[in-house]
C-alpha cells in the first residue's frame, strides 16, 4: 500500500513538473536562444511574448493540461468510467475512488503550483538580473542620462524581451532589471530622448511609467 502511494505521488509530481514548465516554456525558449544569440529564434517567439494575455492562456492551458492528465489517470485506475450510449458518450464518477486518490490530486496540482512560484519568484530573477548586470563603458564625452520605469509585465521572464527590446535602440547605453518589473536604462542623451525610450513597440503591450521623474 506503501509503495502504491510513493508511485501515485511520483506520478503526480512528475505530470505536475512537467506541466508546470508549459506556463513558462516560451520565456525560457527565449531566455535561451537570447543568451546563444540565435536572433532568427527570438524573432519567431516575439510575438507571443508580445501578446499581453499570452502567459495567462498558459498558465489555464497548464491547469488544464494538469486536469486532463488526472482524467486519463483516473480513467486507468476505473475512477471514471466513460460508457457508449445511444445518447453518446457517458461518463460516471467514482466518488470514493477519487477519494482514495487525493494524495495523488494534491500533488499534482501542487507541482504545477510550485513550479510557477519557483520560477516567478527565484529562477526568472535570478536568471534576468545575472544577464541584465552587464555594465558598459562609457565614453567620457558621451552624456549619460537615467530613466528608471517600472512596466506591466505578467511575469519576470518577460524581463528580456524589454531588455532585449530596448538595447536595439540607438544610444541606449545599458539597460538593469531589479524584480518584480523595474528597468533602470542608462543613455546617450545625445542621441535618444526619453519619450523616443517611451515610444518603443513594446511599451503598447507592456505599459511602462516613468519613476525617477
Amino acid at each position: 500500500m506503501k509503495k502504491c502511494c510513493k508511485e501515485e505521488k511520483n506520478q503526480g509530481l512528475k505530470i505536475g513538473l512537467l506541466v508546470g514548465l508549459i506556463s513558462h516554456s516560451f520565456c525560457i525558449a527565449f531566455i535561451i536562444f537570447t543568451v546563444i544569440g540565435s536572433t532568427t529564434a527570438t524573432y519567431f517567439l516575439r510575438p507571443f511574448l508580445l501578446n499581453p494575455y499570452f502567459f495567462y492562456i498558459l498558465i489555464v492551458l497548464s491547469v488544464v493540461f494538469a486536469s486532463i492528465s488526472a482524467i486519463f489517470y483516473f480513467r486507468k485506475q476505473g475512477i471514471i468510467i466513460f460508457n457508449n450510449t445511444e445518447k453518446g458518450l457517458e461518463f460516471n464518477f467514482l466518488t470514493e475512488g477519487i477519494k482514495r486518490k487525493w494524495k495523488y490530486l494534491l500533488t499534482l496540482y501542487s507541482s504545477v503550483i510550485g513550479v510557477n512560484i519557483l520560477f516567478f519568484f527565484l529562477i526568472f530573477p535570478i536568471v534576468v538580473g545575472s544577464l541584465s548586470n552587464n555594465n558598459l563603458s562609457v565614453n567620457e564625452s558621451v552624456v549619460s542620462s537615467e530613466i528608471i520605469l517600472k512596466v506591466d509585465i505578467p511575469c519576470p521572464g518577460h524581463a528580456p524581451l524589454i531588455i532585449d527590446e530596448l538595447k536595439k535602440v540607438d544610444g541606449v547605453l545599458n539597460v538593469k532589471y531589479d524584480w518584480p518589473n523595474i528597468f533602470s536604462i542608462t543613455f546617450d542623451s545625445k542621441k535618444v530622448s526619453k519619450e523616443k525610450i517611451l515610444s518603443q513597440e513594446v511599451f503598447n503591450s507592456f505599459k511602462a511609467t516613468i519613476k525617477n521623474d
